[in-house]
């Protein structure tokens, strides 16, 4: 009989029962009590392959899941929102700040003129001077 280690909570909900089973060399039925002791949810593969692609609030709804662990489960996974109002600077966007004219890059991301000096202010970054430095 297998004897339930609690440092081998860590893996419950982050992977489907039978693969956090075979990993611990432990029945099905052990994994899914200890997990259900704890009331961890277990993992859904097509309610992950759903996340990023519909609203959080849709996909909560869909599944019976609290809203909050369906947008913790999409950040986990480094995944936008949806039809999100705002969009967040992604380090090679940041990369470009400073580099050239603020107005390029707003036009090369897609982004407004006042979102690119906003940025490039709240991060310290000098703006682009086409003169060389004395």
């Amino acid at each position: 009989m297998y004897r339930w280690v609690p440092a081998n909570d860590k893996l419950l909900g982050t992977m489907p029962d039978k693969e956090v089973a075979r990993r611990l060399g432990c029945r099905l039925t052990s994994e899914e009590q200890q997990r259900r002791k704890l009331h961890i949810r277990s993992v859904n593969p097509e309610e992950n392959a759903m996340l990023g692609k519909i609203s959080d609030e849709e996909l909560a709804l869909l599944t019976g899941r609290p809203i909050g662990s369906v947008s913790n489960k999409r950040c986990q996974l480094g995944l936008a929102k949806p039809n999100a109002q705002r969009k967040y600077w992604g380090p090679e966007e940041i990369l470009l700040l400073g580099t050239v004219p603020d107005r390029e890059i707003a036009a090369r991301l897609g982004r407004t003129l006042g979102s690119v000096k906003g940025e490039r202010s709240l991060l310290g970054i000098r703006a682009f001077s086409a003169q060389p430095k004395p």
